[in-house]
């Protein structure tokens, strides 16, 4: 299938999160997990595992195998994908034949599992920095395992999942968007409309945070778009999916702007209190870390956050990883212990915020604002 490089027309620096594809394959002449015998169910379960971890492609170079709960939080790539509510660490994991494999990517900024004998004898998760990249690897991966074991496919409705509306190819991808501007802007509901008019599926990135449920003072507003990929049909699914995103980025841009100009201050305060409370907080669990990354994101994109995201694009999406990490990348600590390990996380996370250099004089940075603005038309595209 031809695929477009993500994006082609628009410029969605700050406002793209990254690409996420789900890859779902099960074994010919066995029956899906949920009615399989315990003792069939081990022994495919350690064939599937040791067949991907074993494997080496030019996507990936093998893989590390988990078994059981206890050992979930010894994968580092786990926290990426239970915090978007893709896995979770339930008590599935503690049966014969389940197992977690992460997979040792290739391309940069790559990460990827699969969960075996879930819902399905595999699953492939993939997060990349942009949908085509995800779509590409789980492909991929899907590919290279397909030329070692045989899986279950139909003339008439293509591979079979336990899930049909993922027959055919298997696939699902997804785009995570950060929309802060059109959320403040309260034009939200326009965007998730046309979603649904092109049957496009949408949910929030991760869990609704607010004060009230926990959360904190500065909930981020990341919305996932995704789209299941049907048999014959891709390559034109994939294409009205770009165009439909690169549409949602260029709102986005636009309402940024607006809310920049008419409600300054506000937008300004957004930035600084999160980073007032990434640097003062004693725990700060997963989705504390995606509020607070989503609204430094916002603050580099107009300019008020100066950090390493000017020269690396890649800087916010890496910054949230290492902290989504279940070994919270530090290369020495691990916790099993999840509130020692939120106020560890606290402590790592201040420590990065201080290097992130804020205006010291916000009446500055106002009147270079208003200069900008008042400017060869002001153009405010880079928001």
């Amino acid at each position: 299938m031809k695929r477009r490089k993500w994006p082609s027309k628009v410029d969605a620096r700050n406002v793209l999160r990254g690409g996420v594809a789900e890859c779902r394959r099960n074994l010919a002449d066995e029956v899906f997990p949920g009615r399989c015998p315990e003792e069939r169910l081990a022994a495919v379960g350690e064939k599937l595992s040791g067949a991907i971890a074993g494997l080496k492609c030019r996507f990936f170079r093998g893989g590390k195998i988990v078994s059981g709960r206890e050992d979930l939080r010894t994968c580092g790539s786990f926290g990426i994908f239970e915090s978007r509510g893709m896995l979770s660490d339930g008590a599935e994991w503690d049966r014969k034949g389940v197992y977690l494999v992460e997979l040792n990517c290739v391309e940069p900024d790559t990460f990827a599992v699969a969960a075996v004998n879930l819902e399905d004898h595999t699953a492939i998760y993939v997060a990349a920095p942009d949908p085509d990249g995800a779509f590409r690897t789980a492909d991929g991966i899907a590919g290279a395992l397909a030329r070692k074991l045989d899986f279950a496919k139909s003339p008439e409705f293509g591979f079979l999942t336990s899930n049909p509306a993922l027959s055919g190819t298997g696939m699902r991808i997804s785009c995570e968007l950060s929309l802060p501007g059109l959320w403040f802007c309260g034009e939200t509901d326009q965007v998730l409309n046309s979603a649904d008019r092109l049957y496009f599926g949408t949910s929030p990135a991760w869990k609704d945070r607010t004060p009230e449920k926990g959360g904190t003072e500065v909930p981020g507003y990341v919305e996932r778009f995704s789209c299941v990929l049907s048999a014959g049909e891709s390559g034109r699914q994939m294409a009205r999916f770009c165009e439909f995103c690169d549409e949602v980025v260029t709102q986005e841009r636009g309402a940024r702007a607006r809310y920049l100009l008419g409600n300054p201050v506000r937008a300004v305060d957004y930035v600084t209190r999160a980073q007032g409370i990434g640097m003062s907080a004693c725990v700060l669990d997963e989705y504390d870390i995606h509020d607070i990354v989503s609204a430094l994101e916002f603050g580099s994109g107009i300019g008020f956050v100066a950090c390493a995201a000017d020269e690396d694009s890649m800087f916010f999406r890496r910054l949230e990883a290492s902290f989504l990490d279940s070994r919270l990348a530090t290369g020495t600590q691990s916790f099993d212990d999840e509130s020692l390990r939120d106020r560890y996380r606290a402590m790592e996370f201040s420590e990065v915020l201080l290097g992130m250099k804020m205006p010291q004089n916000l009446n500055v940075w106002f009147s270079k604002l208003n200069s900008l603005v008042s400017s060869a038309g002001a153009s405010l595209t880079g928001f």
